[in-house]
């Protein structure tokens, strides 16, 4: 509930890689840091559920999975997917000429997801999958992920995902 008893008892298994929480999957243990916000506990908790049906998912579709569930609301019989703080990282990328492609999300390793351009790698994909589910396509779209080669995830994103509509679509975004 608070950063220091996060640190004590997530500190246990070794060094923080973050301050709002972290997954271990070769422990399968999750945490989070709720102080900060009840979002981190969701995210979290999407990284072992996600992990039990695709346990080699790539590290930026596993974090915009995460990312997801992370601010969302219950509505009904499901979650909601909201608009977030991420935004403005893909928004700022896109000023600058720093937005990877699709093409670069799809082949991006977890040294990319998770290292210094992370933000923009954690919202972009986040909103590459707001897209295709705000398209009615998200579940199609991981499915073919999950069932596909690495190599061919830069054409499985392309067939559901128009990279110019999604540009368009994730500037005019608020």
């Amino acid at each position: 509930g608070d950063a220091a008893g996060y640190a004590k008892v997530a500190g246990a298994f070794g060094p923080l890689p973050s301050d709002w929480g972290f997954y271990l999957p070769d422990h399968r243990i999750a945490f989070a840091n709720i102080g900060v916000s009840i979002g981190n506990l969701r995210h979290e908790l999407a990284h072992p559920m996600v992990d039990d049906d695709y346990p080699k998912i790539p590290a930026w579709l596993g974090e915009g999975v995460g990312s997801l569930y992370g601010t969302a609301r219950w509505r009904r019989d499901r979650f909601e997917f909201l608009v977030n703080y991420r935004l403005r990282d893909v928004q700022k990328a896109i000023k600058q000429g720093t937005l990877p492609t699709l093409a670069q999300l799809a082949a991006s390793t977890s040294r990319e997801v998770h290292g210094d351009a992370g933000m923009i790698y954690y919202g972009m994909a986040r909103y590459v999958l707001l897209f295709a589910e705000q398209q009615g396509k998200l579940a199609a779209l991981y499915r073919e992920l999950r069932d596909a080669d690495k190599k061919d995830h830069g054409k499985v994103v392309a067939r559901h995902v128009d990279e110019k509509a999604f540009l368009a679509w994730v500037t005019k975004l608020r």
